[in-house]
Order: structure tokens, then C-alpha cells, then sequence
């Protein structure tokens, strides 16, 4: 209903806010279908592009995809986001195996959160490779380039 002449001033400040309200919640939803639409484009092209190592078909990012993916800083694959994520688990693995399935064209360089670690090694043929988890509840013991 629009403000109208017969409103009185609590009946007038009630439906100013519903209005600011309803405005905020369009934005949110905005937000959020924006957001699913970039993690929904990220896994299509993660599925769409192949390369990587000599044969292995994993995904690899150029510098300027990079960038995308650097502000906030989230997996290169699955676009969880790392921040304050109680999901994210720092994981370590020796140097080799990250070459295998790094997912960037850089040495060292590259995020992925321990789901898709885990899932490239598999894609690349690697067996028992060693990890150290190195944030939230878990925490293992020795570092898998000291072997």
C-alpha cells in the first residue's frame, strides 16, 4: 500500500521500512545469483578446458583467470572460499605430486582446497600421497616433503 495523507507517522515510518527491506532482500538475492552464476561458470569451464601435464586431461589456469580467482581467494576448481571458511583445511603435499596437479601454468603456484587435491591426484594416477593438514580441527604430524 502507498503512503497516503490519512497515515499517521508510525503507519508511514512502518512502511518505509517494509520498502527498505524488500530493497535490501532484491540485492541479497541479486548477490547470491550472481554468485552461483560465477561458481556455476567456473565449473563449466574447469569441465570445458583441458591441459595440464603431458596426457593427464587436469585443468589449468591462465595468469588472467588467475586473477579472477585471487579477490576473494577461493579453490581454483570448486570456488569454495578460503578466508574464515570452516571448510577450508590448509593441506600440504610434496613437491612433486603439486607439480602433477597444479592447477596453474606457475611452479608453486595456485589454490586448491583438499577435496579437489584429492580429486586431481586421483585424475593424475597418484597413490598414497602423503599430506599435512595444517589448519582447523584436524592437524597431522610431519611434513610430506621431509620423507
Amino acid at each position: 500500500m502507498p503512503i497516503n495523507p490519512w497515515m499517521n507517522e508510525a503507519e508511514v515510518a512502518l512502511y518505509t521500512a517494509q520498502q527498505h527491506v524488500e530493497l535490501a532482500r532484491q540485492r541479497l538475492q541479486n548477490v547470491i545469483d550472481a554468485l552461483q552464476q560465477t561458481g556455476t561458470a567456473l565449473q563449466q569451464a574447469a569441465k570445458a578446458e583441458a591441459g595440464g601435464h603431458a596426457g593427464s586431461g587436469l585443468r589449468k589456469f591462465t595468469d588472467e583467470e588467475r586473477q579472477a580467482l585471487q579477490h576473494p581467494l577461493r579453490c581454483y576448481d570448486c570456488g569454495l572460499l578460503y578466508s574464515d571458511n570452516p571448510a577450508w583445511m590448509d593441506a600440504m603435499i610434496p613437491d612433486e605430486a603439486w607439480e602433477a596437479i597444479n592447477p596453474t601454468y606457475d611452479e608453486g603456484a595456485g589454490i586448491l582446497c583438499i577435496t579437489c587435491i584429492n580429486r586431481r591426484c586421483h585424475e593424475a594416477g597418484l597413490q598414497n600421497v602423503p599430506v599435512m593438514i595444517m589448519s582447523g580441527s584436524l592437524i597431522s604430524k610431519e611434513n610430506p616433503n621431509d620423507s
